[in-house]
């Protein structure tokens, strides 16, 4: 119900005649008042065309329950974009032939050494003697010496840090247009290093292999060329590690 309404039941006139004459009061375009009473506003109405004037011009306001929208700095952000996966990550780099580390053993000098890997990809310690270093990757050697320290000194706390490298390279060999050994200047795949190589002749077999050395033994890895150069591909395609060897056929 309007409040010209109430008003008018509460002062006992007719609420069209007081409706009448507070649109007549409020200057508002003419209406139809046939069916309007002829009796003039009483003082009663008077009054109430003050009270109901501002009802009139505001059109019996309601406020609205709609609730605005959220300022932007009330919204919840965006979920941050994910880390990068495992996957995404170079490999690790591998000890080789050629290599200078450095071995040291906490609290204890006569232990702690600067080596060159030798060709055969082992080195020489005090209490040890003969080490496998090639193929292993800085943390993996650090834990066989930290084992085989473990007989002569208690808590040994061994570190392995690669100070020079000399063997990040690969080799191509088989049916390529250029075999021959390559550097690795950076992140490499098998399709790099096929296409450093000239790529693959014409006699060359869909099925590649790659000799990788790791933990001291020697593991064949399939590569299919095929299947690397197809759009849903790209697993296939692995990094190369410093002294992989790629055998086409």
């Amino acid at each position: 119900m309007c409040g010209i309404e109430v008003e008018a039941k509460r002062l006992a006139l007719s609420p069209m005649a007081c409706y009448s004459a507070t649109v007549r009061a409020a200057g508002m375009t003419r209406i139809d008042q046939t069916n309007l009473s002829n009796a003039a506003p009483t003082l009663g109405c008077r009054l109430l065309i003050l009270i109901a004037l501002p009802l009139v011009m505001t059109g019996c306001f309601v406020p609205s329950t709609r609730t605005p929208p959220a300022d932007a700095s009330e919204r919840p952000l965006a979920a941050p974009a994910e880390a990068n996966t495992a996957d995404d990550l170079p490999a690790p780099y591998v000890i080789q032939p050629g290599d200078l580390i450095e071995v040291s053993v906490w609290k204890n000098a006569d232990l702690s050494r600067t080596v060159l890997v030798r060709p055969d990809g082992r080195i020489s310690l005090p209490l040890l003697n003969e080490i496998s270093a090639a193929g292993r990757t800085a943390p993996e050697l650090r834990d066989v010496l930290a084992a085989k320290l473990a007989e002569y000194v208690s808590n040994s706390e061994v570190s392995v840090i690669v100070h020079e490298v000399k063997g990040v390279a690969v080799s191509v060999i088989g049916e390529v247009r250029q075999p021959g050994r390559y550097a690795l200047q950076n992140r490499t795949t098998v399709l790099d290093a096929l296409a450093m190589a000239g790529g693959l002749t014409e006699f060359a077999a869909d099925t590649i292999t790659v000799l990788r050395s790791e933990g001291g033994q020697t593991n064949r890895l399939p590569f299919h060329y095929s299947k690397a150069t197809s759009p849903d591909g790209a697993e296939e395609n692995f990094v190369l590690r410093a002294g992989d060897i790629i055998i086409v056929r």
